[in-house]
């Protein structure tokens, strides 16, 4: 099999993922349906990947948590070689709890959405900011609690089971705050800053007057996320 057609097998592999349907109080839910709303609402909300052309190659579920890995020309996995794009990677069980589903797929593509395709980067740069997951946390509680909502679902809470992520979430929406709590602020950020890595104090300026809160701000989402051992 070449490349080419190892590839186009990825992305039938895609299509017969997300083909699954669940009936859920007496209604019809489609996991393509639910995807298609994910990736166009994180779209509206930070703006569109157009800057680097990365793309989504592939959704996998396996025996592990969720998470994205990049996609060599060779089809290898690893964190920061993008030269193909990101696959997406879910829990098995998750074919099963729609719910989870969705979850799971809205934080993580968030993530694939502020990628960056630069091999020439230390691997540490691939690695999300505080920034970057409290973004990723909030956002999908958000689109979670609007899709279910809209549709008439009674749905269950989500709870982070990792402080570090509502350590992460509670950071991001101070800065929130600061900008009339407008979901879309991170845009104006992204304009100059479109991957959020190497935040300085100029991609801050024209949404926070406090100097004070600048060097705070800058401070927390700099810094490493790191889950607690042993959490997920």
């Amino acid at each position: 099999m070449t490349f080419t057609e190892r590839l186009n097998h990825l992305h039938l592999l895609l299509e017969q993922d997300l083909n699954n349907s669940v009936f859920i109080q007496g209604k019809h839910l489609k996991y393509s349906d639910a995807f298609q709303y994910i990736y166009k609402n994180i779209e509206l909300i930070i703006g569109a990947n157009t800057h680097n052309n990365i793309i989504l190659a592939n959704i996998q579920f396996h025996e592990g948590t969720p998470m994205i890995r990049c996609m060599t020309d060779n089809l290898d996995l690893d964190l920061s070689t993008c030269i193909v794009g990101h696959v997406i990677f879910l829990p098995e069980s998750d074919k099963n709890n729609f719910f989870a589903f969705f979850w799971h797929m809205a934080h993580e593509m968030v993530h694939v959405f502020l990628s960056i395709k630069d091999n020439t980067l230390p691997s540490s740069y691939h690695t999300p900011s505080v920034l970057e997951e409290g973004l990723a946390t909030y956002i999908a509680k958000y689109l979670y609690n609007q899709y279910f909502s809209s549709i008439n679902i009674l749905y269950p809470q989500i709870l982070n089971n990792d402080f570090a992520y509502d350590y992460a979430e509670n950071i991001y929406k101070k800065i929130m705050t600061l900008n009339n709590n407008n979901i879309s602020f991170i845009k104006k950020i992204r304009q100059t800053n479109p991957s959020l890595k190497l935040l300085n104090k100029n991609d801050f300026r024209h949404i926070i007057i406090n100097q004070q809160l600048i060097d705070e701000s800058v401070a927390d989402f700099q810094s490493k996320f790191n889950r607690v051992p042993g959490t997920y």
